[in-house]
């Protein structure tokens, strides 16, 4: 049975877009670059995405660039592979900006890919429908581009 979804002027989305990027160690040749470009990126021991539609993006990206020799590992979760970065399991994460901003993390860098790669993000909720408190102010800050 199919769902019918409310009519455009009973919803309201808010856009965000989130840069895609390596975090290094900052004794890394890499942390002084003001971005990361493919080449770059060919030289460092690689930690990339599992889900499988993001690899097939960044081939897409860096094609031949990226082997799976230099390829260490992958990561479900970015922030947990932060440890893998700085004990030098592997030379860079690649992950999306905010995924390294809820962890800063001291003696590591987020770096910019270049050309830039966003990643773009919708969220939907019906208007004059109450959320939790939490997912008012989760709302408010969407809005206000504090996450």
């Amino acid at each position: 049975r199919r769902q019918s979804l409310p009519c455009r002027r009973n919803i309201a989305v808010q856009q965000v877009a989130d840069r895609w990027g390596i975090v290094v160690r900052d004794d890394s040749p890499v942390a002084s670059h003001p971005f990361a470009n493919g080449q770059t990126i060919s030289s460092l021991r690689m930690i990339l995405p599992r889900r499988a539609i993001v690899r097939t993006e960044i081939k897409t990206w860096f094609s031949e660039l990226v082997k799976d020799e230099t390829v260490v590992m992958y990561h479900n979760l970015p922030s947990l592979s932060l440890h893998f970065i700085r004990s030098g399991i592997g030379d860079a994460l690649l992950c999306v900006e905010g995924s390294y901003g809820i962890r800063p993390t001291p003696g590591l860098r987020f770096v910019p890919l270049a050309p830039e790669r966003l990643a773009r993000h919708k969220f939907v909720r019906r208007k004059n429908h109450r959320l939790s408190k939490a997912g008012e102010i989760f709302w408010s800050q969407l809005q206000n581009h504090d996450l």
